[in-house]
């Protein structure tokens, strides 16, 4: 610190001052920086060329008086900021390169832009790294290190430098989007100006970090920016799975490069606290903003350690982010494309489609998932046994599938197929509905089981009498490759009835190119689970595709002498 009270900046020529302002004289000409950029809006979107510059000049000069007062990092701030605003204007020199200006403004050429978000420590960078092979995208970092943001080091010592630091990292990470907005492929990034407004700037006023009136600043400048402000295809919230895990896990982080993050070991575990829970509650806001946001959980201290996600996750980014075709048998929206145009057309009477697959995650409820969104969710009745309520007793009324996409649904407690005849027919007489122009689904149907194969025959085939369109969906295997309850009886039904069909889906395995054959499952310690192990487990934490073959099996100690039955439609 200076004898005025100032903190010495780093020193550069052409700058008459060499230390960074105290906080209110920056917050408030930065303030009014904005405000003036603000009011100028409606005057420049009607302004000629001529205007343009004469404007560009005078704050061009303004922002030369500010050397006096300013040091340079702080005036960059200020430049980064006009120069994204002038971009959105085509003001000088922007007004030269109008192509330029209509790609920064508009989607840009890239395919598909992921961004990690969550808080401090969580392991955005890690996941980003994990991620981008699996999804064959190109990984662009967060420039942490205090040389390129001046201003960190010296915030977490003195909250007087926090909305210069937060500036500084959120100015960048649009110059970041708008640099990927030039170039084809798939991004990846471990930071995102969503994240920075919803969760640190959010933590730091609740916190006592940043007062009220910086908060609305910063708010204001995104505002300003954000026609600039690229929207992610998919934003993966990280969550951690306990603050005392996240505090570890960011321990760990420092020691493993002290150098770097020395300055976080000030982070104290009611920091984290604040933090973890803006994180939650920023999820149906960054919704509301019209981002698909994917949350996810992790442990960051084994995240740490061992950077790997379930397959379950990284399934429901593949999903979200619509590359699912290039991993699985078949794309899942052509599948429910070829069933409502061809199967399901208006010359065709009731039909029954049986959608399996060997493996879970070949995008079967998926497929459920296009179909409604084909027709109209007004025009499904959906059902579910209750041994598949895989996300919690919440989805009692609703289906969902792997990538948060949610159809109402009608839970069927005794895991009886029968029961679902019963219920329609008290429909029919009560809610009016017409068989001939609704969509009858039977999700995860190898698990009605409390019926045996006749009766899943006969109530399928007495749903298509009654007028449905009906599809079942199910996987053909357990994870021991044993015949799932009734699956391969429904497969053949589908062979030789002229109105049922049989369309399979299938995925790869995890572990290599191979077609998935069946599905491992792990216990609780994370091992491969033994084939004698009876006990039930919903959900699809535990699972995974895998080829059954290569030493990548589904179970262990399965029999000597077991021989897999093949598929009906194989024989």
């Amino acid at each position: 610190m200076t004898s005025q009270g100032k903190t010495a900046a780093p020193e550069r020529e052409g700058y008459a001052s060499k230390e960074f302002a105290p906080r209110e004289v920056f917050l408030g000409e930065f303030s009014n920086f904005i405000e003036t950029l603000n009011l100028s809006e409606e005057v420049l979107s009607n302004a000629d060329q001529g205007q343009k510059r004469q404007f560009t000049e005078l704050v061009r000069g303004q922002l030369t008086d500010f050397h006096t007062q300013f040091s340079p990092d702080e005036i960059g701030l200020f430049e980064k900021t006009f120069n994204l605003f002038s971009i959105k204007y085509s003001l000088p020199p922007f007004d030269n390169f109008p192509e330029f200006c209509e790609i920064m403004m508009g989607e840009g050429k890239q395919e598909f832009v992921l961004e990690a978000a969550g808080v401090v420590g969580v392991g955005k960078s890690t996941l980003t790294e994990f991620v981008s092979p699996e999804i064959k995208a190109k990984m662009e970092s967060e420039r942490f290190h205090s040389s390129e943001n001046p201003f960190l080091s010296l915030a977490y010592s003195d909250n007087d430098y926090w909305l210069r630091t937060e500036l500084g990292f959120g100015l960048d990470s649009i110059f970041t989007g708008l640099r990927g907005k030039l170039y084809d492929g798939r991004w990846a990034r471990d930071t995102s100006v969503w994240s920075d407004n919803f969760i640190f700037m959010r933590a730091r006023v609740e916190g006592g970090q940043v007062t009220d009136e910086e908060y609305k600043v910063y708010k204001k400048t995104v505002e300003l920016l954000k026609p600039l402000i690229s929207k992610p295809d998919l934003l993966v919230l990280m969550l951690p799975t306990s603050v005392e895990r996240l505090y570890q896990g960011l321990q760990e982080r420092i020691e493993g490069n002290p150098k770097v993050r020395d300055m976080e070991r000030k982070i104290t575990l009611e920091d984290l606290e604040v933090m973890v829970r803006v994180e939650r509650e920023a999820i149906e806001p960054l919704r509301e903003e019209g981002i698909k946001v994917l949350p996810i959980v992790v442990d960051p201290p084994e995240f740490y350690r061992n950077p790997d996600l379930k397959y379950a996750t990284l399934f429901s980014i593949r999903d979200q982010l619509e590359i699912l075709g290039e991993y699985l048998k078949q794309d899942p929206k052509e599948v429910a494309d070829y069933i409502v145009s061809r199967i399901f057309s208006p010359n065709m009477g009731p039909q029954v489609v049986i959608a399996h697959s060997k493996s879970m995650f070949a995008g079967k409820t998926s497929v459920l998932t296009y179909i409604s969104e084909m027709v109209g969710d007004e025009n499904i009745l959906a059902f579910q046994p209750a041994a598949a309520l895989r996300y919690g007793p919440e989805y009692e009324t609703k289906l969902k599938n792997r990538d948060g996409v949610e159809i109402p649904a009608n839970t069927i407690w005794s895991n009886k197929l029968s029961e679902i005849l019963e219920d329609v027919k008290r429909r029919i007489g009560s809610d009016n509905i017409d068989p001939r122009k609704t969509y009858l689904f039977i999700d995860e149907t190898m698990l009605f089981y409390e019926s045996d194969a006749d009766e899943a025959v006969s109530s399928v085939e007495e749903l298509r009498q009654m007028g449905f369109h009906v599809v079942c969906d199910f996987i053909d295997y357990t994870f021991q490759e044993e015949p799932f309850n009734f699956a391969h009886k429904l497969i053949r039904e589908a062979t030789v009835r002229p109105d049922w069909h049989e369309v399979e889906l299938g995925t790869t395995c995890k572990y290599c190119d191979n077609e998935a054959q069946g599905t491992r499952r792990y216990n609780q310690y994370g091992e491969i689970a033994d084939y004698d192990d009876k006990t039930f487990v919903a959900g699809e934490e535990q699972y995974e595709p895998v080829c059954c073959k290569n030493g990548h099996i589904s179970c262990v100690n399965q029999p000597e002498d077991f021989v897999r039955q093949p598929l009906p439609s194989l024989m």
